[in-house]
């Protein structure tokens, strides 16, 4: 070896050697508890089957559930979630959870159905993980867009539906329950078309849709605690249930902050806002003026929460943990807007979208009797009359919207969101008189939009992990969960079917599993419960922390 070669070698400063990194699980705590614990819920359903065909062999005269015909069980599982009754009373035992773990027959067999629906509701858990973490399936594809796949796709739906569902509502009053459920699936479609096809052109319409949403929060919780006056925990925890239960064990499967799905909460702040606002010298609410200083005051403080990003921040601070979220294809922020840099920047700015709209929600739900009376009155006009003023109607409608179409709604992205939070409310307001404004649009909706309409939060929900791809804790679904590679309209028609089915089951388990777990009428019960669910979850959790720590 040369000299030369020597000296360029001493040269050559010394490299410390690498130490090596503790082994990192690549889980988080929650999907360890989740894995741990899932197989327990398996085993003690298996068991309970098990103990509930030995008993029924010893009883002749009771069956099994599978004895009885397909349709009449469907049936009568369908009149269990409309009844909102327990199938069966796993939490209504003395001792339900001590009674499970000592495998006492009685206990497991009265427990059967619960535990059937918590097996099948993990399966589709770990279906979300397996598609959308794992590569047990062929690899993502890219989503592209083309509006005359997007439009065709949409209104030869439109024209089956309309086609093959068609038919009477249950009433024809305004705003009748059949009509909002078509008007959540048509718009749930295009929400969801707009995420798989990148259609982002589309982005100003999905923001009226959205608010449309936010406007039935504040209009169907109104409408309940108005007229009902029904302020029981039952009611408020069965709302609260029904909104974040899937959410939260997605996001314990997945390993994804609660503010991913950004509907969730923003749907569950609304509701509770309504709740207070009622619940708040409940005993003046049909007095007017009462409710006219309630509306203002909501707009008011409103107003002050949102008035800035520092405001925001700090009366939101404390809930950072909950409701935070940071892309992790952008861990500092997005700096091009103002507060871009904060956790709870995606919460300032989704809230902020459709702060207002459920107040407007509230007011539509006051002024429901009247509206009503006044398209009944303009019904009740001969043909003439009935006809001038509603072309009237048409007339004012039609001027209003052609201003918001040329001032709002051609706007840019920036420009438009600027501009939604006050302006919202004029679309909607001219879709329900529209849609409701002659007795025969009342008596009619398209059915199978009214289905879709039922399950809009599963398959939001579910289109981030069984319909699109993420593929890392957090991450936002720019990719397409793929069964047939090469065929992306061939992919679309398999894989949409299977998402549809899996987000019903989530429905239907859900409903399930809330009415046996909150029982409406028997708060002693609901308070038992809601302390011995999370007595139940946390030995796991912890264990699963444990693990964590020591790899």
């Amino acid at each position: 070896m040369s000299d030369t070669t020597m000296e360029a070698i001493a040269k050559v400063p010394a490299v410390a050697p690498v130490q090596p990194m503790p082994p990192q699980l690549p889980m988080t705590a929650g999907q360890i508890a989740f894995m741990m614990a899932y197989p327990c819920a398996v085993m003690l359903w298996l068991y309970s089957e098990y103990l509930k065909r030995m008993a029924a062999q010893k009883d002749p005269g009771s069956g099994p559930d599978d004895e009885i015909p397909d349709a009449a069980k469907e049936k009568q599982e369908e009149k269990a979630v409309k009844e909102e009754k327990p199938v069966v009373s796993l939490f209504s035992m003395q001792n339900p959870v001590t009674d499970l773990m000592l495998l006492k027959p009685d206990a497991l067999i009265s427990s059967n159905g619960s535990l059937e629906a918590i097996a099948e509701f993990g399966m589709h858990l770990l279906f979300y993980f397996v598609s959308d973490r794992t590569d047990l399936f062929p690899s993502p594809s890219t989503k592209h867009y083309s509006r005359d796949v997007f439009w065709f796709i949409y209104l030869l739906l439109v024209f089956y539906s309309v086609a093959t569902s068609l038919g009477k509502t249950a009433t024809n009053n305004y705003l009748n329950r059949d009509q909002t459920e078509e008007w959540k699936g048509w718009m749930q479609c295009l929400f969801l078309m707009y995420h798989y096809f990148e259609a982002s052109e589309q982005y100003n319409s999905i923001r009226i849709y959205i608010a449309a949403y936010v406007w039935m929060t504040g209009f169907g919780n109104f409408s309940f605690y108005y007229v009902r006056k029904d302020f029981s925990a039952s009611r408020f925890f069965q709302m609260l249930w029904r909104l974040n239960f899937l959410v939260f064990w997605v996001c314990v499967v997945m390993g994804n902050d609660y503010m991913l799905y950004y509907i969730c909460p923003m749907h569950t702040i609304w509701t509770i806002a309504v709740y207070i606002v009622l619940l708040v010298g409940k005993d003046y609410n049909t007095n007017q003026y009462v409710i006219a200083a309630k509306v203002v005051g909501s707009i008011v403080i409103v107003g002050f929460m949102w008035s800035s990003v520092d405001v925001f921040y700090t009366i939101w601070g404390p809930t950072t943990s909950f409701l935070g979220y940071v892309n992790p294809m952008y861990p500092k922020g997005n700096d091009k807007v103002v507060g871009g840099t904060n956790p709870l920047y995606e919460w300032w700015f989704r809230s902020g979208l459709d702060r207002y709209v459920w107040v407007f929600g509230m007011v539509c739900a006051n002024l429901h009797p009247n509206t009503e009376g006044l398209l009944k009155y303009m019904d009740g006009l001969p043909l003439v009359p009935r006809w001038t003023l509603r072309g009237l109607v048409l007339a004012v409608l039609g001027g209003l919207g052609l201003w918001w179409y040329i001032n709002v709604f051609t706007l840019a992205k920036t420009d438009y969101n600027q501009m939604h939070p006050y302006t919202s409310w004029i679309p909607i307001f001219i879709f329900i008189i529209l849609r409701n404004l002659t007795p025969t649009l009342r008596d009619y909706s398209v059915h199978f939009f009214a289905w879709l309409g039922k399950i809009t939060l599963e398959t939001y929900i579910g289109q981030f992990h069984i319909w699109l791809h993420t593929g890392i804790d957090n991450g936002q679904p720019k990719t397409l969960f793929t069964i047939v590679p090469g065929y992306p309209l061939v992919n679309f028609l398999v894989c949409t079917p299977v998402y549809i089915w899996v987000s019903y089951r989530l429905f239907h388990l859900t409903n399930v599993l809330k009415s046996n777990i909150l029982p409406s009428g028997d708060e002693r019960t609901l308070y038992r419960n809601l302390m011995l669910v999370p007595c139940v979850w946390i030995p796991f959790y912890i264990a699963g922390r444990l693990i964590k720590e020591l790899y």
